[in-house]
């Protein structure tokens, strides 16, 4: 996937001939614009699928929308396709797909294009745990207590301590219980496993096994730089491509390390699926890397342009809150990446949230849709619009928390 080499050859005064190799960075990229990003929960993929969701509305692509939801394919139930989603124009296939779904290639696959590539995202399962036990207010339902105090005193007993909250609960029969937990193995259950078959180890391998057949690559959240470099190599993207602004970011409060190592292994016992899952997904990852030229120098390069970018379009204060951008940004070119330049478009579409760009793009596919004739909706349209474009200047709608840069 590295750019091809080019030749050059220099006669000097003396007519003698110098031939050199570099880096082509200005050959003519072939984008790769069929994919499918399984959006699995609390796994860091809101950030990811602003740039996907960018791309697609940069380059007019077809992106496969929920019907009745600005984020989710009817999450926690299964797929049915055109019922879950809003059809194709025409029947045509869908260039994108990035919303929360339970995944299950056969129903999914043909409304895709055939020459789909598919990928997803996962987080080391103790910090998935650690995430989950407080973003859906675990220790909420039973007084838990927070903090390092209140999971640790989860994962004493989890399966009385794990209860779904209220929310939840009255959909679970729809699911056929497929989701039936909110702390365990959450994330292999978005991916498709069964949550009765968390504890038939045949059905767990098999699983496992299928999930490292149907994607081309499965990101990971704490290597995010290294994998989405991997991510444009496979998709012949540009550097600007994959640049990215951290959300949903929320302090830490603990560190797992802080944790006794007894409760960490039973944390891992509890999410074992998902430790099973992330160790071959990490495994992988580490195989390709290592069969890509110079990709450990791009890496370096990205670091530094993400750096520059996220400090470029926003600024930190107290509850950060997002500037508006009225200048450029000049990105040089490199050995990795052509010279391109940062705007206010550019970093609109990067933090805006992903159910204002689902709405837009549902709107665009079909405008008599119910959710785009509302007035509300309307005028909610012609504000995204007018700040994508710059006619107006740049606020959230939807606050999504924004994570300062890292040094």
């Amino acid at each position: 996937f590295a750019p091809p080499t080019k030749l050059s050859v220099v006669l000097d005064n003396n007519g003698v001939k110098t031939t050199t190799t570099k880096p082509n960075t200005d050959y003519m990229y072939i984008k790769h614009n069929s994919m499918l990003f399984l959006k699995t929960h609390k796994s860091g993929s809101t950030t990811l699928i602003a740039p996907f969701q960018k791309y697609a509305y940069l380059h007019s692509l077809s992106v496969m929308v929920p019907n009745i939801d600005f984020a989710m394919f009817n999450w926690p139930m299964e797929f049915s396709p055109n019922k879950d989603n809003i059809p194709a124009v025409q029947n045509q296939s869908f260039d994108m797909m990035v919303n929360h779904v339970i995944f299950n290639k056969s129903s999914i696959a043909p409304l895709m294009k055939p020459d789909t590539k598919y990928f997803t995202v996962m987080r080391e399962p103790l910090a998935h745990l650690k995430s989950s036990f407080q973003y859906f207010g675990i220790d909420v339902n039973h007084t838990l207590g927070t903090g390092k105090a209140g999971l640790e005193k989860f994962l004493s007993d989890p399966n009385k301590y794990d209860v779904m909250p209220a929310w939840i609960k009255s959909v679970l029969p729809y699911s056929r219980n497929r989701v039936n937990s909110l702390t365990q193995n959450v994330q292999s259950a978005d991916l498709g496993l069964m949550h009765r078959d968390f504890y038939n180890q045949t059905k767990v391998n098999q699983f496992i096994a299928k999930t490292m057949r149907d994607f081309h690559l499965i990101l990971i959240l704490e290597r995010i730089h290294e994998s989405l470099v991997l991510f444009r190599r496979m998709m012949n993207w540009e550097m600007k491509d994959i640049v990215f602004i951290t959300k949903n970011h929320r302090p830490q409060g603990f560190l797992i390390s802080d944790l006794s190592e007894d409760t960490r292994e039973r944390g891992r016992s509890w999410c074992s699926v998902d430790q099973a899952l992330y160790t071959a997904a990490s495994q992988r990852l580490n195989q390709l890397i290592s069969e890509e030229n110079g990709i450990d120098q791009e890496i370096k390069v990205f670091r530094k342009v993400q750096k520059l970018i996220t400090e470029f379009c926003i600024k930190f204060g107290s509850n950060y809150t997002a500037t508006d951008v009225t200048d450029t940004l000049s990105i040089p070119q490199s050995a990795w990446n052509k010279a391109f330049t940062v705007d206010h478009k550019f970093c609109v579409l990067l933090l805006l949230d992903e159910r204002d760009m689902t709405l837009l793009f549902k709107c665009q596919q079909v405008p008599h849709h119910r959710e785009c004739t509302s007035a509300s909706n309307k005028q909610r349209i012609n504000d995204l619009t007018d700040m994508i474009n710059g006619r107006q200047p740049f606020r959230y709608l939807l606050f999504p928390m924004i994570k300062p840069p890292v040094s």
